[in-house]
């Protein structure tokens, strides 16, 4: 029972997106949209996936406090987010998890 009760605040914590940051666009014939909403103490960077690109794109800065939007370019695979200062780019701090949000929406 208690495992369970993980398992489903877990997939509730991943509400907008794809638990791991992937992005599906089916069903979206308009512009898509992905919106980071920060509630943590830093500022982040949000990034894209291209299929057919081994870098990732830079989609901008996100300010402690705040929420951005940002138009996804057709064929993006995943977002993710990083703390803008961070000092080891594969580190992701816990509490950042946590207060950094993810969705993606088609307009």
């Amino acid at each position: 029972m208690r495992v369970l009760g993980v398992v489903l605040l877990g997939a509730l914590a991943c509400g907008g997106r794809g638990g791991d940051g992937s992005v599906r666009p089916e069903n979206c014939t308009g512009q898509q949209l992905l919106i980071v909403t920060n509630d943590w103490n830093e500022a982040v960077e949000a990034y894209a996936s291209m299929e057919g690109q081994a870098a990732a794109v830079a989609l901008g800065t996100v300010l402690a406090g705040s929420r951005s939007e940002f138009p996804l370019q057709p064929g993006t695979r995943n977002a993710y987010v990083r703390p803008a200062r961070a000092l080891q780019p594969s580190y992701t701090p816990p509490g950042m998890r946590q207060l950094v949000r993810l969705r993606t929406v088609c307009r």
